[in-house]
């Protein structure tokens, strides 16, 4: 399995003038799959026009985006309930429980 720092060590290699073959050598003496160095070459070798699948973006944003797409008054009216509820609960422990 071809991995950034496969491809990241490919291009560096190349880019210092080393051959493919010393790369390759380098690589499966540390452990690395001949056929996955291959396919690193195939990978750093593809010409920049062709399209390359992107690669799966980590889910940054912690917010739903049901609540971001909201229009400002129904945030303003779900915190309200939220908020009532939360109160309306505290309340009926302190003075009922």
């Amino acid at each position: 399995m071809i991995t950034k720092k496969l491809l990241d060590y490919i291009k560096g290699e190349r880019g210092k003038g080393v051959s493919n073959e010393q790369i390759k050598s380098v690589l499966v003496q540390n452990g690395w799959l001949a056929s996955d160095v291959e396919e690193g070459f195939r990978a750093v070798n593809v010409p920049e026009g062709i399209p390359q699948a992107p690669a799966a973006a980590p889910f940054s944003s912690p917010v739903s985006p049901v609540i971001t797409t909201m229009p400002r008054k129904g945030r303003r009216a779900l915190l309200f309930i939220i908020l009532l509820l939360i109160f309306s609960g505290a309340a009926y422990f302190l003075f009922f429980a």
